[in-house]
Protein backbone atom coordinates (compact mmCIF):
# COMPACT_ATOMS: atom_id res chain seq x y z
CA UNK A 1 0.00 0.00 0.00
CA UNK A 2 2.88 2.60 0.87
CA UNK A 3 4.41 1.84 -2.46
CA UNK A 4 0.91 2.38 -4.31
CA UNK A 5 0.57 5.79 -2.18
CA UNK A 6 4.27 7.01 -3.17
CA UNK A 7 3.95 5.81 -6.79
CA UNK A 8 0.67 8.45 -6.81
CA UNK A 9 2.71 10.77 -5.31
CA UNK A 10 5.13 10.70 -8.14
CA UNK A 11 2.85 10.86 -10.59
CA UNK A 12 1.12 13.61 -9.30
CA UNK A 13 3.82 15.77 -8.52
CA UNK A 14 5.07 15.04 -12.22
CA UNK A 15 1.66 16.15 -13.61
CA UNK A 16 2.19 19.88 -11.59
CA UNK A 17 5.95 20.45 -12.74
CA UNK A 18 6.01 23.13 -15.60
CA UNK A 19 6.50 21.84 -19.19
CA UNK A 20 10.26 23.15 -19.93
CA UNK A 21 11.17 23.07 -23.48
CA UNK A 22 8.25 20.23 -24.53
CA UNK A 23 8.55 20.26 -28.56
CA UNK A 24 5.05 19.84 -29.53
CA UNK A 25 4.85 19.81 -33.08
CA UNK A 26 8.56 20.43 -34.57
CA UNK A 27 9.87 23.51 -34.64
CA UNK A 28 7.12 25.21 -31.47
CA UNK A 29 8.50 24.67 -28.07
CA UNK A 30 6.59 25.43 -24.50
CA UNK A 31 7.79 26.60 -21.59
CA UNK A 32 6.25 27.05 -18.30
CA UNK A 33 2.27 26.08 -18.06
CA UNK A 34 0.92 26.80 -21.49
CA UNK A 35 -1.57 28.97 -23.17
CA UNK A 36 -4.12 28.73 -22.31
CA UNK A 37 -7.16 30.96 -24.48
CA UNK A 38 -6.70 33.97 -23.59
CA UNK A 39 -7.50 35.90 -26.56
CA UNK A 40 -4.11 37.25 -28.60
CA UNK A 41 -3.83 41.03 -28.96
CA UNK A 42 -1.58 43.61 -30.05
CA UNK A 43 1.34 45.38 -27.88
CA UNK A 44 -1.29 48.92 -28.92
CA UNK A 45 -3.55 47.02 -27.63
CA UNK A 46 -2.18 46.03 -24.45
CA UNK A 47 -1.18 49.59 -23.99
CA UNK A 48 -4.69 51.07 -24.94
CA UNK A 49 -6.27 48.69 -21.96
CA UNK A 50 -3.09 49.42 -19.66
CA UNK A 51 -4.76 53.30 -19.49
CA UNK A 52 -7.98 51.96 -17.90
CA UNK A 53 -6.11 49.32 -15.66
CA UNK A 54 -3.19 48.51 -13.86
CA UNK A 55 -2.59 45.35 -14.87
CA UNK A 56 -4.62 43.59 -17.48
CA UNK A 57 -4.44 39.45 -18.73
CA UNK A 58 -2.95 39.33 -22.16
CA UNK A 59 -1.49 36.87 -24.76
CA UNK A 60 0.67 38.46 -27.48
CA UNK A 61 3.38 37.19 -30.07
CA UNK A 62 7.17 39.65 -30.64
CA UNK A 63 10.05 39.01 -31.98
CA UNK A 64 12.83 38.17 -28.74
CA UNK A 65 14.94 41.13 -28.46
CA UNK A 66 17.39 39.76 -26.33
CA UNK A 67 17.72 37.52 -23.33
CA UNK A 68 19.46 37.28 -19.61
CA UNK A 69 22.71 35.01 -20.37
CA UNK A 70 23.11 34.01 -17.19
CA UNK A 71 20.02 31.88 -16.64
CA UNK A 72 17.49 32.93 -19.66
CA UNK A 73 15.53 34.23 -16.71
CA UNK A 74 14.16 37.16 -18.40
CA UNK A 75 13.57 38.09 -22.03
CA UNK A 76 12.65 41.42 -23.90
CA UNK A 77 10.55 41.54 -26.68
CA UNK A 78 10.59 44.47 -29.79
CA UNK A 79 7.34 46.12 -29.41
CA UNK A 80 5.70 49.73 -30.37
CA UNK A 81 4.89 51.14 -27.41
CA UNK A 82 5.08 54.79 -25.60
CA UNK A 83 8.33 54.96 -23.95
CA UNK A 84 10.26 52.69 -25.82
CA UNK A 85 10.39 50.21 -28.55
CA UNK A 86 10.69 46.80 -26.09
CA UNK A 87 8.33 44.93 -23.98
CA UNK A 88 10.15 43.39 -20.21
CA UNK A 89 9.69 39.26 -19.84
CA UNK A 90 9.76 37.85 -16.88
CA UNK A 91 8.55 34.48 -15.80
CA UNK A 92 5.88 33.62 -13.32
CA UNK A 93 7.20 32.91 -9.68
CA UNK A 94 10.60 32.42 -11.18
CA UNK A 95 9.10 29.22 -12.10
CA UNK A 96 11.41 28.28 -15.43
CA UNK A 97 13.13 30.10 -18.04
CA UNK A 98 13.80 29.85 -21.78
CA UNK A 99 16.55 28.96 -23.94
CA UNK A 100 19.58 32.16 -24.07
CA UNK A 101 20.22 31.64 -27.64
CA UNK A 102 16.84 32.61 -29.02
CA UNK A 103 17.30 36.21 -30.24
CA UNK A 104 15.56 36.91 -33.31
CA UNK A 105 12.98 34.20 -32.49
CA UNK A 106 9.00 34.54 -32.69
CA UNK A 107 7.62 33.81 -29.29
CA UNK A 108 3.81 34.08 -27.94
CA UNK A 109 3.42 34.69 -24.80
CA UNK A 110 0.62 34.77 -21.52
CA UNK A 111 0.34 35.64 -18.50
CA UNK A 112 -0.08 39.58 -16.80
CA UNK A 113 1.15 42.76 -17.95
CA UNK A 114 1.48 46.11 -15.94
CA UNK A 115 3.81 48.92 -15.70
CA UNK A 116 6.79 49.05 -13.01
CA UNK A 117 9.37 51.83 -12.28
CA UNK A 118 12.76 50.16 -12.91
CA UNK A 119 15.43 51.28 -10.97
CA UNK A 120 18.59 52.25 -11.99
CA UNK A 121 20.22 49.22 -10.05
CA UNK A 122 18.01 47.06 -11.77
CA UNK A 123 18.35 48.61 -15.15
CA UNK A 124 22.48 47.87 -14.58
CA UNK A 125 21.52 44.07 -13.75
CA UNK A 126 19.67 43.53 -15.81
CA UNK A 127 22.62 45.14 -18.25
CA UNK A 128 25.11 42.79 -17.00
CA UNK A 129 22.98 39.67 -17.15
CA UNK A 130 22.65 40.73 -20.93
CA UNK A 131 26.17 40.83 -21.68
CA UNK A 132 25.98 44.69 -22.36
CA UNK A 133 29.67 46.17 -22.13
CA UNK A 134 31.05 48.48 -19.66
CA UNK A 135 30.62 51.77 -21.40
CA UNK A 136 27.09 51.37 -21.80
CA UNK A 137 26.44 50.29 -18.65
CA UNK A 138 28.31 53.10 -17.19
CA UNK A 139 25.81 55.76 -19.15
CA UNK A 140 22.99 53.99 -17.54
CA UNK A 141 21.68 56.90 -14.89
CA UNK A 142 18.20 57.50 -14.14
CA UNK A 143 15.40 54.94 -13.58
CA UNK A 144 12.73 53.77 -16.69
CA UNK A 145 8.96 53.07 -16.89
CA UNK A 146 8.74 49.69 -18.23
CA UNK A 147 5.34 47.71 -19.35
CA UNK A 148 6.46 44.23 -17.76
CA UNK A 149 5.11 40.74 -19.00
CA UNK A 150 4.84 38.16 -16.11
CA UNK A 151 4.66 35.06 -18.13
CA UNK A 152 2.83 32.20 -17.08
CA UNK A 153 3.50 30.55 -20.53
CA UNK A 154 5.34 30.77 -23.51
CA UNK A 155 5.72 29.28 -26.80
CA UNK A 156 8.83 29.43 -28.88
CA UNK A 157 9.13 29.02 -32.60
CA UNK A 158 12.33 28.77 -33.93
CA UNK A 159 13.45 29.60 -37.77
Amino acid sequence: MKWIMGMVGIIMMMGCHPKVGENKDGNKEVFGDGLHGTTRMSFAQVEKRLEKSDTIEARVSGIVNEVCQMKGCWMTLNANITGGSQITVRFKDYGFFVPKDISGEKVVIEGKVYKELTSVEDLKHYAIDAGLPENEIEMIDKPRIDYVFLASGVELYRN
